[in-house]
């Protein structure tokens, strides 16, 4: 996703931006919907404060039942856009993105990508309340019960009470 510096110089306030997971680089197994992004523009002294909302579907496969759910993300990310010569000496709340006088265009694709893929759960369920799957048979508990006896737990400690002798 490109802007144009040209345009932003010229008082662009809103942009309306449209990229596919394959420029924007996404994981294909997550990301197969193009990314709407929504970018507000606010001129600060020397460059600009860039506030995205991103709007995308991600598919995902339950951790626990291993159902295919397709989800809407809403995502909310901001970026500055200054000159190299006024390169922060501090950590900046924000991401910077540098440009050089005579640049024409700047890429957001970092800051749309890292956005989307931190919105991301490691451990991911289709629902709260889902129950999962039997590990022995493969039935999955949110349709109904299987006849599966519960497992024994695991414990360090199972081999030891075989090892006790009846007084």
């Amino acid at each position: 996703m490109r802007i144009a510096l040209m345009e932003l110089r010229r008082g662009l306030d809103e942009l309306a931006l449209v990229g596919t997971p394959d420029e924007l680089k996404l994981p294909g197994e997550w990301f197969r919907h193009p990314v709407e992004a929504l970018v507000r523009v606010q001129p600060l002294l020397g460059g600009w404060r860039l506030s995205l909302s991103l709007q995308t579907r991600v598919h995902r496969v339950c951790d626990r039942c291993l159902v295919e759910v397709e989800l809407p993300v809403s995502e909310e990310d901001s970026c500055l856009i200054l000159p190299e010569a006024e390169r922060p000496s501090v950590d900046e709340e924000d991401r910077v993105l540098l440009f050089v006088p005579d640049q024409e265009w700047v890429e957001v694709d970092q800051v749309v990508r890292d956005a989307l893929r931190l919105s991301q759960p490691e451990y991911f369920v289709c629902r709260p309340e889902c129950r999962g799957m039997c590990p022995a048979c493969g039935q999955d508990w949110n349709e109904g019960e299987c006849g599966c006896q519960p497992a024994a737990p695991d414990s360090p400690f199972t081999t030891l009470a075989t090892l006790r002798k009846p007084l």
